[in-house]
């Protein structure tokens, strides 16, 4: 609140020098002080200079005297009014206190009830829907063990017709081995059977040339293959042991004599074994005519289809002179150049068929996972 400032002189004396130096707040609350001061020290020295007064200020002290004590009794009534009036009230706030507990009391005595019914009928709600589930799980249960009796009956069965075939196929071939081992403690049966193999595989790589059966023609080899203009003679050996040397003379009689002059080129074969004195795919030239040597033909049975390329592409130089030995060892060089690269893709061909064997066996694995999860024989 702003004050307005009134000017006013004051005498420079010693005793109010500090008067000076307080705030204005401070300034008033000192005026004020002072004057009551004064008015009181006025009343006072009129009290002791004059009778009338003294007089004047008994009679208002009995006047003041009177009213307080109306004032008291005024008091003592409106006492007696507030505690009469605090009683009602205590009994007013009691009767409502009581009215509002016994509502309270009644309505949550109420919702309880209800909330007791429902939590009844809940209750009654998944009794019911736990018998449903047990009684669902109890019919899954018997669909599921029928289903996986069913199941095991069935690759029982199935197991068993296996079991019954493998035996079959046992017996099969255990005489087909016992026969084989009869067959090959006979020299005469053995060369036979390799003939027929021979035979047999002559036609899967040849399927479109002419191949003969010449065993029994005395100085023809085992076998003639004439397939595009090339008339190749084949002499296969199924030995246990290295071809002996003499069995390479009676080769190159054969070649030799006028009964093999159509005869283009020829191979000297053995299945099994090597040859006496003749290193794998050697090439030869006898009666100016290409020849090759094959070891183990059986483990290697392409190296017919890659001899036979060979001598064709030697066949088609038609103004070649083979009886030049420099040409005949760069002939042979070439020939091992060619065997080592058929090796090199039939190492690969290997390799991806070892990959292949181990792919299915994991599926295989992974499929007897799976029956042994159902509890299954596989």
């Amino acid at each position: 609140m702003e004050i307005s400032a009134i000017e006013a002189c004051l005498p420079n004396h010693l005793s109010i020098s500090s008067f000076f130096s307080l705030s204005s707040t401070d300034k008033i609350k000192v005026v004020e002080l002072g004057l009551a001061f004064f008015d009181e020290g006025t009343n006072k020295m009129q009290y002791w200079e004059n009778s009338q007064w003294e007089k004047k200020l008994k009679n208002s002290e009995k006047i003041y005297q009177g009213e307080k004590e109306e004032l008291l009794k005024k008091n003592i009534l409106l006492k007696d009014e507030f505690k009469n009036y605090c009683e009602a009230s205590r009994i007013r706030q009691d009767s409502l206190v009581g009215e509002i507990t016994e509502g309270t009391k009644q309505q949550f005595s109420l919702e309880i009830t209800q909330l007791k019914e429902e939590n009844r009928e809940k209750i009654n709600k998944i009794n019911s829907l736990t018998a449903n589930l047990h009684s669902l799980n109890d019919t899954i249960d018997n669909k599921y063990n029928a289903r996986l009796n069913e199941m095991r009956a069935f690759y029982e069965e199935k197991l068993a017709d296996l079991q019954l075939k493998n035996d079959l196929l046992h017996k099969e071939y255990q005489t087909k081995i016992n026969s084989h081992i009869t067959r090959t403690q006979n020299s005469t049966i053995k060369g036979q059977d390799g003939e027929e193999f021979i035979y047999l595989q002559l036609n899967l790589l040849f399927p479109s040339a002419e191949i003969e059966d010449t065993h029994k023609t005395p100085s023809r080899g085992d076998f003639i293959l004439r397939d595009e203009d090339v008339i190749m003679m084949i002499e296969n050996k199924n030995y246990s042991k290295n071809v002996q040397k003499s069995e390479v003379d009676k080769f190159y009689r054969d070649l030799d004599s006028p009964a093999n002059s159509d005869i283009h080129c020829a191979l000297f074969v053995s299945l099994q074994t090597g040859i006496c004195c003749k290193t794998d795919f050697e090439f030869e030239v006898r009666n100016n005519k290409p020849i090759l040597f094959l070891h183990k033909l059986q483990d290697n049975l392409y190296n017919l289809k890659l001899a036979f390329t060979f001598f064709k592409l030697i066949l088609q130089q038609k103004e070649l002179d083979l009886s030049n030995k420099e040409l005949i060892g760069r002939f042979k060089n070439q020939a091992t150049i060619f065997k080592r690269n058929f090796n090199k893709q039939k190492n690969r061909l290997d390799r991806f068929h070892s990959d292949q064997i181990n792919i299915i066996s994991e599926q295989e694995s992974q499929i007897s996972g799976l029956y042994q999860l159902l509890s299954v024989k596989y």
